[in-house]
């Protein structure tokens, strides 16, 4: 029998487990610490692996949805895609259609439109030709003339204005080159042209469809209406414009020459860089208008009205604005020559920096005017009305204003040298500063003048309502005629120089050697006289004067001393210029039987020192003639001579008419109508011609126009008389002294003859010198070449001993040697110009310079544009453009500045009589307008060659 197992065993168990608590706890305590962390990581492991297990499943549903995400957008955008897509198209093809159907209409517009463009223009042709057709059987019927009756030329008119309102600008000149060509627009004498006033001819453009390639001649459109017309770089010659409506046309650089726009209407025109002569603008309208870089010659404004137009930097010629209405008009930087204002009124005109020869506004009305700046040669301002006129820092020269009613007009820092104010009324005007040098006050009224600073040298005040206080305000009135008639001082610079009798010598004056005493006369000229007392030794005495305290040569920079006495033989005085460190800059002396002697300053003078000295007397007996008295130092402000010889601006692209017209002599011989081999020549202000008649022993002057010239120093034959000459080569005017200084080569002199009428004979400045030409600079020292020595010097007027400032290292070809040195010119800086005629260049000697430089020729002699041949007369102008006479070259040369080689300008033709040719130059010059002037020796005349 199998065995029964117990029931009892498990449930034994369970019960002993329950039951035995302790022995648990007794199993338990029993574990180690190694068991305990098998423990504890059997229970991490398996944590660890679950909470992997959970964050990968979490992440890899995230991913899933996430995709999901995607998916889904992706649909979308791409059905989104597809509908926008779908809708473009749509759009793309209804835009395509609406083009097309557009693109359709257009072009079937264009075409309507350029059929009916082509029949407007097959029907303009076909008017053109009927015109044309119908005219020109009017003109048969008519003896090809459409004014030969008035009901003829009353067709013709109506007929052409009303085929120009039918037309366009460009066959409207084709109507206008038809008339003309058919001789019904001549603008000529003797001719009749048809009537075209009001003709409506706006916007045409006669520039690119001129009648004969951008000329037009002779034509007559009178009274037509050419507003916005087009002319630009148009020759345009003979044509009348009158009473034409001509607004904002535009003549931009065109070369008119003999046109007619009287009474016409000018509007907003623009002649700018245009070139006119022989124009009439009389009557007309010009508001707007722009003459700016433009020429005008002979040309007339008359009773024309001109307003808030431009006319800066043109060159006006012979222009005429009798009565003329000049409002708000620029004419700065313009130069002005032989123009006439009569009559006329200007308000607020801007004539600044600008250049006048002969203006005259006598008559005219001037307001708010401004010549500030500007220089005007012989300007007339008689019985003219001026207010509130600026003449600051304007030089003036022979300037009248007889007559003139001057108020509240400015005259601060000008010029007027000689200016003549005869019976002029001057109120509230301010001359300070000014230099009025001789100008004449004679009659007027100087009420409320300001003469404070102004240097009043030799002024005529004879009548004149002037108070002391005003002229004593000046800064010189020396020897000028007191209303009372006297001569008038200023303070004489010399301390005690009339000898007082109640003044002791030593007060004043430095005894050096001898004994000098002040004796009292008894003859009434003079009270008390400095006299010689030590007879076997004689004396010197001297005194210092500060010039500093007395010259401002910032102000003043060209200025001189002079110094006056009274001496008797054996008295002998002189002036010397020292600077800051007692060196002696110039000096100067005089003795018995002269009385002064002028010293010109420098700018780094700072004190005068006058001496003195009396010789020793050879009779005592003889005293009374050793004595010296009236000594007095003052100084002539202003001395400066700028214009002299004033340097035209020659423009650098400057051509002149190669055919000369003869201003003096053309043939050979002693009469007041002819020359003798002319030399040198100076050419005046006023375009007075003086010329050295070489075998004539004479100096003479042609006035511009003259058939005879007139003998003005010399004549009597050649000789050695101080009313003689002997071969003059040379002459020049000097201004300061209104005389002629000559080169009397014959005669181994340089000669002085005033040229105040009456002079019988000169006076010898420099002797003992083969001269042959002469300058001087704006200091007045003059120079002098002397072709035997072969150098030139400097001298200052009445010292015959020069300072060599070129050459005089013997003959030869080096830089600082000469070879026949003939004529020569100074510019401002004092550099001298010499034509070295043997060695055939120009030399240029700077100042102070030990050698000089070739500025011309120097390659030997030939007629290569690179040489000389006898460079003779010589001129330099502003740019420093060198122009050479070449005697056997027949040419003048002109060399620019730094130039290797010169261009002919006149000549070179071989030599010859000729209108274009010249034979053995000498001399040359020139006037301000640039007209080149030359002796033209063998054929016994002067020739002028005018400046285009």
């Amino acid at each position: 029998m199998y065995p029964t197992k117990s029931r009892e065993g498990p449930l034994k168990k369970k019960v002993n487990r329950r039951i035995n608590p302790s022995r648990r706890r007794r199993q338990v305590s029993g574990l180690n610490l190694s068991d305990g962390l098998k423990f504890i990581s059997s229970l991490l492991l398996p944590l660890a692996l679950g909470v992997f297990t959970v964050v990968i499943t979490f992440e890899q549903q995230k991913t899933t949805r996430h995709q999901r995400d995607e998916d889904r957008l992706a649909f979308q955008l791409q059905r989104e895609e597809d509908r926008n897509s779908s809708r473009l198209q749509r759009e793309e093809d209804r835009d395509a259609s609406r083009l097309q159907r557009e693109e359709d209409r257009t072009a079937s517009q264009l075409q309507r439109d350029q059929d009916k463009y082509l029949n407007e223009e097959r029907y303009k042709n076909e008017l053109i030709d009927t015109y044309i057709k119908e005219m020109g059987q009017l003109l048969a019927n008519n003896s090809g003339s459409f004014t030969s009756n008035s009901i003829t030329a009353t067709l013709a008119r109506v007929k052409t204005l009303n085929i120009f309102r039918q037309l366009d600008p460009q066959r409207n000149i084709r109507i206008i080159r038809f008339l003309h060509e058919a001789g019904q627009l001549n603008y000529l004498a003797n001719s009749s042209s048809l009537d075209l006033s009001s003709a409506e001819l706006r916007n045409i453009n006669f520039s690119y469809s001129t009648i004969n390639k951008k000329k037009l001649e002779t034509l007559s459109l009178a009274g037509a209406i050419l507003s916005n017309a087009t002319f630009v770089r148009v020759q345009m010659e003979h044509l009348n414009f009158s009473e034409a409506q001509l607004d904002d046309s535009d003549f931009f650089w065109t070369r008119t020459d003999n046109v007619d726009y009287s009474f016409s209407q000018l509007d907003n025109a623009n002649f700018s860089f245009s070139n006119l002569s022989n124009i009439n603008f009389s009557n007309s309208k010009l508001k707007n208008a722009n003459f700016s870089f433009s020429d005008l010659l002979n040309t007339s404004l008359s009773s024309s009205e001109m307003k808030n137009t431009n006319v800066s930097f043109a060159k006006l010629d012979t222009v005429k604005f009798f009565s003329t209405e000049l409002g708000n008009i620029d004419f700065s930087s313009t130069r002005l020559d032989h123009i006439e204002f009569w009559g006329a009124s200007l308000k607020h005109i801007n004539f600044s920096s600008n250049l006048f020869t002969d203006i005259k506004f006598s008559s005219a009305s001037l307001s708010n005017v401004n010549f500030s700046y500007s220089w005007l040669f012989n300007a007339k301002f008689d019985n003219t009305t001026l207010h509130n006129t600026n003449f600051s820092s304007t030089i003036l020269v022979s300037a009248s204003f007889s007559e003139a009613k001057v108020s509240d007009t400015d005259f601060q820092q000008v010029s007027c040298v000689e200016a003549n104010f005869f019976l002029a009324t001057l109120s509230n005007s301010n001359f300070t500063g000014a230099n009025a040098k001789r100008a004449s006050f004679q009659g007027s009224d100087l009420t409320s003048v300001s003469f404070f600073g102004t240097n009043l040298y030799m002024s005529d005040f004879r009548s004149t309502k002037v108070t002391e206080s005003q002229l004593q305000s000046a800064l010189s009135i020396q020897d000028a005629i007191l209303p009372n008639q006297t001569l008038a001082d200023d303070p004489n610079l010399i301390n005690n120089g009339q000898a007082d009798c109640n003044v002791s010598l030593n007060e004043s004056w430095t005894l050096t050697t001898g004994n000098i005493t002040i004796a009292r006369s008894n003859m009434t000229t003079r009270n008390c006289y400095f006299a010689l007392t030590s007879y076997d030794t004689g004396a010197t005495m001297s005194q210092r004067v500060d010039l500093l305290k007395k010259w401002d040569s910032k102000s003043w920079p060209k200025s001189q001393a002079v110094l006056r006495a009274n001496m008797s033989i054996g008295v002998s005085i002189q002036l010397k210029g020292i600077n800051s460190s007692g060196n002696i800059l110039d000096h100067t002396h005089f003795n018995f039987p002269r009385s002064n002697t002028t010293l010109v300053l420098d700018e780094i003078m700072q004190e005068f020192e006058v001496v003195i000295e009396f010789s020793a007397l050879a009779n005592r007996s003889n005293s009374e003639n050793y004595w010296c008295d009236d000594i007095k130092l003052f100084i002539i402000y202003g001395t400066y001579s700028d214009f002299l010889r004033v340097i035209p601006e020659i423009p650098v692209n400057a051509r002149w008419a190669q055919n000369g017209v003869t201003v003096a002599g053309g043939y050979g011989g002693s009469a007041t109508n002819r020359l003798m081999n002319p030399y040198g020549l100076f050419v005046d202000d006023d375009q007075t011609i003086v010329i050295a008649d070489y075998l004539n022993h004479r100096i003479i002057q042609w006035k511009m126009g003259d058939t005879n010239g007139k003998v003005v120093a010399g004549g009597n034959g050649k000789g050695r008389r101080l009313d003689q000459l002997y071969y003059p080569s040379d002459v020049l005017i000097d201004k300061e002294t209104d005389s002629l200084i000559i080169c009397d080569r014959g005669n181994r002199r340089v000669a002085r003859w005033s040229r105040l009428s009456g002079t019988k004979q000169g006076e010898i400045l420099i002797d003992n010198i083969d001269c042959w030409g002469l300058a001087m600079d704006d200091q007045r020292y003059l120079y002098v070449s002397d072709w035997q020595k072969d150098e030139v010097r400097r001298y200052q007027i009445g010292n015959k001993n020069g300072t060599l400032v070129a050459g005089g290292n013997g003959k030869g070809a080096g830089l600082n040697q000469l070879n026949f040195p003939t004529y020569i010119l100074v510019d401002r800086q004092q550099t001298v110009y010499v034509s070295d005629s043997s060695n055939n260049r120009v030399m240029k000697w700077n100042k102070g310079a030990t050698e000089g430089i070739v500025v011309a020729g120097g390659q030997g002699k030939g007629n290569a544009l690179t040489q000389l041949d006898g460079p003779h007369g010589l001129f330099v102008d502003t740019f420093g453009t060198l122009y050479v006479a070449e005697s056997f070259n027949y040419r003048v040369i002109r060399w620019p500045k730094g130039a290797k080689q010169g261009t002919v300008i006149v000549g070179g033709n071989g030599k010859g009589s000729e209108p274009n040719q010249l034979s053995y130059l000498k001399g040359l010059s020139f006037d301000r307008q640039g007209n080149l002037y030359v002796a033209d020796m063998n054929n016994n005349r002067v020739q002028r060659f005018l400046i285009r």
